[in-house]
């Protein structure tokens, strides 16, 4: 095991599954435009509407999760890399915690992102 591949799986991968408090929000993300949800996930997204700033940031990181792992499991760790580089770039941004989050460091969603873009951090530099 990779010092790298370590510190995902006692670490950052943690931090990541934070940040996804929604899985069945991103998958019904992931249905694509023309996907008729049914009532039920209808009343579902009813219940969590305007309740999370940043859906697309836990898509995107969910994303990720899913791309390290299958990249580690393929000993592709440079794929594995290159997935964690393109959200840190988002997270280390100037602009996107002012934006998303309107500077507010009590957020909750505020404080998963900033402690996964550590933890990223942290693995990029392992």
């Amino acid at each position: 095991m990779t010092t790298f591949s370590k510190i995902w799986d006692t670490e950052v991968k943690k931090l990541a599954e934070a940040c996804v408090t929604e899985p069945k929000l991103v998958r019904l993300m992931s249905m694509g435009e023309d996907y008729e949800p049914n009532e039920e996930e209808k009343e579902y997204l009813k219940s969590i509407d305007g309740k999370y700033k940043d859906i697309y940031g836990m898509s995107h990181i969910s994303d990720m999760i899913r791309q390290v792992e299958h990249a580690l499991a393929d000993a592709r760790e440079a794929m594995a890399e290159l997935a964690i580089a393109q959200v840190y770039d988002v997270l280390n941004s100037p602009s996107y915690f002012h934006n998303v989050f309107n500077g507010n460091e009590n957020d909750e969603e505020w404080k998963t992102r900033a402690a996964l873009r550590d933890g990223l951090y942290k693995l990029m530099h392992a």
